[in-house]
Order: C-alpha cells, then sequence, then structure tokens
C-alpha cells in the first residue's frame, strides 16, 4: 500500500493505472490473513461471500513474510485504514474504467464485518511474532518496536498495554523500503513523505540527485488521469497514452497467393 495523500481518495488519484488494478485484490488477500490469525470463524462467512483465500508460499505464512498483514493486525484501527484506502482505489478504478473492481465486493464485506482485536488469539499472535526472526535475521521486535505504538496520543502505548486496539487509532504506518535500494526515502513519522519519494524512485524518478536501483520494468501508466505534479517533477518514467498496436493479420492479397502455392505443392494420391 502506498501511502501518497493523507485523504484517501486523493492518494488513490495519484496512483498509476498498475496499483489501481491490483493493490485492492492484493488488500483482500491481506485481510483474509489476518482474519486467520485474529478470527478464524469469520473465515467461512468470507469463503461463503467469494473472497478467494491467499495460497501461502512454499509452505510459509504469508503472515509471517509480509509487513502489510503484519501492520493491519495489530489493531482495528489498523486494519480498518487499509480496508479503506483499498476501497478508495476502487472508487477510482471506477472513475477511470467506468467499471466495478472485482475486489469492491470483497471490500465492502470486509469493511461491514469488523474483526475483534481484544482476544487471546491476539495476544497469542503477538507474542510468537515478536518472538520470530525475520528474513535477515533479525528479530521481529524490532519492528514491532517501530511500529506498534499509537498515534495522536500524548503517552507512548503500545497495542499491547491498552485497550486502544478496538477503539480505531492507528499505530505509526510501516515503512518498509530498503534502504540500499531506495536511498532517502525513510521519513520517520510522515507516511505521505516516505510514500511519495518511494513511489517516485519506483518510477525511475530522482530524489535529492539519488535514483533508485530497484524500479517498475514498465513506465507507470497515467492513461485516464494526469499524473501528479511530484512525480512528474521527480523525471521518473511515465506513459501517457497506449503504444499503438500493430495488426498481426496479413493482407488478403497476401495470404491468397499463400495458400495457391501450397495447393499447386500439395500431391494427392488416390489409392
Amino acid at each position: 500500500m502506498f501511502i501518497l495523500d493523507e485523504d484517501y481518495e486523493k492518494s488513490a488519484m495519484a496512483m498509476c493505472d498498475q496499483h489501481v488494478l491490483k493493490i485492492p485484490m492484493e488488500v483482500v488477500q491481506a485481510a483474509v490473513v489476518v482474519a486467520t490469525e485474529i478470527d478464524p470463524s469469520v473465515l467461512e462467512k468470507i469463503r461463503v461471500y467469494g473472497v478467494v483465500l491467499p495460497k501461502s508460499n512454499k509452505g510459509v505464512s504469508v503472515q509471517h513474510m509480509h509487513p502489510l498483514p503484519r501492520w493491519m493486525a495489530l489493531c482495528s484501527g489498523n486494519y480498518m485504514e487499509i480496508l479503506h484506502r483499498a476501497e478508495a482505489i476502487t472508487n477510482e478504478y471506477f472513475n477511470r474504467y467506468r467499471k466495478h473492481h472485482p475486489s469492491a465486493g470483497h471490500l465492502a464485506w470486509l469493511i461491514c464485518n469488523p474483526l475483534d482485536f481484544n482476544t487471546t488469539r491476539w495476544l497469542c499472535w503477538v507474542v510468537r511474532e515478536r518472538k520470530g526472526l525475520n528474513s535477515k535475521g533479525r528479530p521481529y521486535a524490532e519492528w514491532f518496536d517501530a511500529y506498534a505504538y499509537y498515534i495522536d496520543i500524548e503517552k507512548l502505548i503500545y497495542v499491547w498495554e491498552d485497550a486502544y486496539r478496538n477503539d480505531g487509532g492507528c499505530t505509526y504506518f510501516a515503512q518498509i523500503m530498503d534502504d540500499e535500494a531506495f536511498p532517502g526515502c525513510r521519513t520517520p513519522h510522515d507516511a505521505v513523505s516516505a510514500g511519495r519519494k518511494h513511489y517516485a524512485m519506483k518510477s525511475g524518478g530522482t530524489i535529492n540527485g539519488l535514483r533508485s536501483t530497484s524500479v517498475m520494468k514498465q513506465p507507470m501508466r497515467y492513461f485516464y488521469c494526469p499524473p501528479p505534479e511530484w512525480l512528474v517533477a521527480a523525471g521518473g518514467n511515465i506513459q501517457y497514452t497506449p503504444k499503438t498496436k500493430r495488426s498481426r493479420q496479413k493482407n488478403k492479397a497476401d495470404i491468397l497467393p499463400c495458400k495457391k502455392q501450397l495447393l499447386e505443392n500439395s500431391v494427392i494420391k488416390v489409392f
């Protein structure tokens, strides 16, 4: 999830066509992973509604691998924040393509059926995750210490210390971009600034003279709306109009002589 503006709709409008297409589905899958950990009884309802459950990668839990569902699982505020942002992206999808996104109904169902985060299962999940190690061998406790405390609260309160988990408060959004691949993007306590820098570099643009070593293979497409000014200013690789497709069908004048030659060269034997 790219946080490109505090306003959900403006953040969705700033996204390229590729992300508007795929992010809602990924958020639905992340929400199902959270439900699997926090309240498995919801899963049967989700299956009945038709939400496709995400497949694990080589038997490893998706929850243990990706920071998005882990951040969503911290509290109700985080969970609903991402669902509402994804819902705004489906609205933007409709504005651009004049049809409903396949995940729009799933997101509406998930928003109307919130999870309860004040449960023993949630506490067990936190204890287990904090003891785990990430792909670089570092304890996940470092990640929780950085992103599991609430914002807009004077006292530093972590999600496992108080009953704010169902009150709608959010913790700091995890800035997961690689420092080596996206230098200078991390901005403490400013998810929008970090998200815009990350997005600009991902498009191939430069921030303060620095360029990423990991950019999108294809240009960011903005066929149905103009890209945001801050993205254009970064000098990223942006495609404004579709490429002209060449017709693969040959001319009939070219096809007929070929067929005629084939018939002349073929020998039919009658036994």
